[in-house]
């Protein structure tokens, strides 16, 4: 198969790339570093041009590609597996980021918008260029070909978003050449140092196979949450399914899945019988028996969805994408934020409590700590007020993270009585005591009366950046 750029190519050997012209195909053009600019779709009208250019980085003076992508794939609901082509792909989207491994004086790694993933972060101190090394070894790059663009998904656990990693990993997606646009699949065909996994593609005729099947509530990963096991001999048919579903998720040995018996399994040998495929024992939520009809039912909580490839005449393909229903109903509650508590502390801050509910069945521990900091927070702030503005034991300069909060919580709830206070009846000056001044001054602190519920909502009506660098 090859990924074609004709229409994108044709567009930018012809025409100028100016705002007009690039508005109307839908695309997007980015300054690159030295003499680079990459092309990315703009929004979401599609175009001939716009769905090929997914990040395609190009060399300013010849317009050559430098380093090339997959196509843009195509969203789609979920639908039966018959409705599609009899010649098409099935594989599992791995929930990851796109890092792209191109030669341009040397090898450098790159994300969709991004020509040196060096700048590129998410959730972490570490960038995506950083985060690949950690697992590429560098050794390999002897085996690759610099006319070629290899493309990977990252799994790092400092950058996470839905799915929670077991290990950091690499998964190699394909080779594209930079020139003709061929794809190979399989080019490490020399051992490497680096163990680069496939995606587990989806066999046509399990469909056809009825089988009980994890529904995991916890989509986050955790093998012990209130699970219920079962006992049942499979063929090779369902042994094909089961292992990518919890395979690449464990350790290598199946023997060492889990060691305290609540769920075993033994290897099978590729060349067994069908009569001596042994009994496999795991532990699912929800016991269940379904059919595999429909893009859904194939439902994994270590994976995105289904991507679906359907093979051109002209020899490129059509690449649909499906997100499992409960990864989309995820994916919404947890917001466009580099971290979940990051995500945690809006919700907290905005007293959504429904979305707090529902995003916690899968990340309670995140959840957790988010809304242990932020009562820490809220304690040590009126602590902290109750010491410097009534008890007055000491004072608080610049110097104190909380100097500028305290100030604001004073300013709102001393203005706020402020009238009251100047309507007190004050004592002439000629006849005033030392006992009325205290008096008076007291009069005006039990006025103010700051409470600890106050703080809390002072805080709670802060920026969101303020209140992350208050805890």
């Amino acid at each position: 198969m090859y990924v074609s750029k004709q229409n994108l190519l044709s567009f930018i050997q012809n025409s100028e790339l100016n705002e007009t012209n690039l508005e109307e195909k839908g695309l997007r053009h980015i300054d690159a570093e030295e003499d680079l600019f990459i092309l990315t779709k703009k929004n979401e009208k599609e175009t001939p041009e716009n769905i090929e250019a997914n990040g395609i980085i190009f060399e300013k003076n010849t317009k050559k590609i430098i380093c090339t992508n997959q196509n843009n794939f195509e969203k789609i609901k979920n639908k039966k597996i018959v409705d599609f082509p009899q010649n098409s792909i099935f594989e599992y989207i791995e929930d990851g980021t796109v890092i792209r491994l191109y030669f341009n004086k040397t090898w450098k790694t790159a994300t969709s918008n991004c020509s040196d993933a060096k700048y590129s972060f998410w959730g972490s101190d570490k960038s995506f260029d950083e985060q690949f090394w950690e697992i590429f070894d560098k050794r390999d790059l002897k085996h690759l070909d610099k006319k070629n663009t290899y493309i990977f998904i990252l799994k790092h656990k400092e950058s996470e978003r839905i799915v929670k990693y077991m290990k950091n990993d690499l998964v190699f997606i394909s080779s594209i050449s930079n020139i003709n646009g061929f794809e190979n699949i399989n080019y490490f065909k020399e051992p490497t140092f680096t163990e680069f996994k496939r995606p587990h593609r989806i066999q046509r005729n399990w469909q056809q196979v009825r089988y009980l099947v994890t529904r995991h509530e916890s989509f986050a990963g955790n093998q012990e949450d209130g699970m219920i096991s079962f006992e049942e001999k499979i063929n090779h048919e369902v042994y094909d399914l089961l292992i990518p579903l919890f395979l690449d998720n464990f350790e290598p040995d199946f023997k060492t899945l889990l060691n305290d018996n609540t769920a075993s399994a033994v290897k099978i040998d590729p060349n067994d019988e069908y009569e001596n495929v042994p009994v496999f024992k795991f532990h699912f939520h929800n016991k269940k028996l379904v059919k595999l009809e429909t893009l859904d039912d194939y439902y994994h909580p270590f994976k995105r969805g289904v991507l679906v490839k359907i093979p051109q005449e002209n020899g490129s393909y059509i690449t649909c994408q499906y997100d499992f229903e409960k990864y989309q109903k995820i994916d919404d509650l947890r917001g466009n934020v580099p971290t979940l508590n990051d995500r945690f502390l809006e919700l907290y801050l905005k007293k959504d409590f429904k979305s707090i509910k529902s995003l916690e069945m899968y990340y309670r521990t995140n959840s957790k700590s988010i809304k242990t900091s932020l009562f820490d927070l809220y304690k040590t702030v009126f602590d902290l007020y109750v010491k410097t503005h009534k008890l007055r034991l000491f004072k608080v300069d610049e110097t104190n993270k909380y100097y500028t909060t305290l100030k604001q919580i004073h300013a709102v709830f001393y203005n706020k009585n402020n009238k009251n206070i100047e309507n007190l009846e004050k004592p002439k000056l000629e006849t005033i005591k030392e006992d009325e001044l205290l008096s008076l001054e007291k009069e005006k602190t039990k006025m103010i009366g700051i409470t600890y519920y106050d703080v809390v909502n002072h805080i709670n009506s802060l920026n969101y950046n303020v209140v992350k660098n208050l805890i």
